[in-house]
């Protein structure tokens, strides 16, 4: 027969850590829902004015046909895949100063991300803290990574993948404070 020990968290503590799991699978579900319609969405999307999509039930009159479409506005969005910092890549933005700057990595499409209105990035890395910088397999990236690709022209960074928990729970709340913080979605 085993002897069953008793458990040396408090159940308070628990209850916060059963509470946390519980926002972080909510975050990481919507973020990937997000994923899922964003890949299914047109580059282009086009808002029709009040009225012009009436159904045979709500009127029998004909309406008339425009010149040009009612368009109440227009808006341009442009997804990339995964930013993914292996060794070489951070070792080769790596500053005499000691910081990283990742500015030259975006400026040959930087242009393009800008001209769209909103442009969004898979972030496959963590920002686990300053110390924790890796690569393969487990990828922890430095916080300018973030600034760069705000500068470049990403809006909004998806952080669900498969890396996401590469610096553990930890690294994977980080992330996603270091992008809010950057006044990224």
């Amino acid at each position: 027969m085993t002897e069953r020990r008793p458990n040396p968290q408090s159940k308070s503590a628990r209850a916060k850590k059963r509470r946390k799991k519980i926002m972080i699978r909510r975050a990481l579900i919507i973020t990937t829902t997000l994923v899922i319609v964003l890949a299914a969405a047109f580059v282009v999307v086009k808002v029709v004015g009040p009225g012009v999509c009436n159904s045979e039930e709500e009127t029998t009159e004909t309406l008339p046909v425009p010149d040009e479409p009612a368009i109440a506005s227009e808006a341009t969005i442009a997804v990339t895949g995964d930013i993914l910092i292996h060794t070489p890549v951070l070792n080769s933005v790596y500053q005499s100063d000691g910081t990283y700057d990742f500015s030259s990595c975006f400026s040959a499409i930087s242009s393009y991300w800008t001209n769209v209105d909103y442009m969004i990035a898979n972030l496959e890395v963590t920002l686990g803290g300053e110390g924790t910088y890796s690569g393969y397999p487990t990828f922890s990236s430095p916080d300018s990574i973030v600034t760069a690709l705000k500068d470049a022209g990403v809006d909004c960074l998806l952080t669900a993948n498969n890396h996401s928990y590469d610096s553990g729970e930890s690294g994977m709340i980080r992330t996603l404070q270091v992008v809010e913080e950057n006044g990224l979605d």
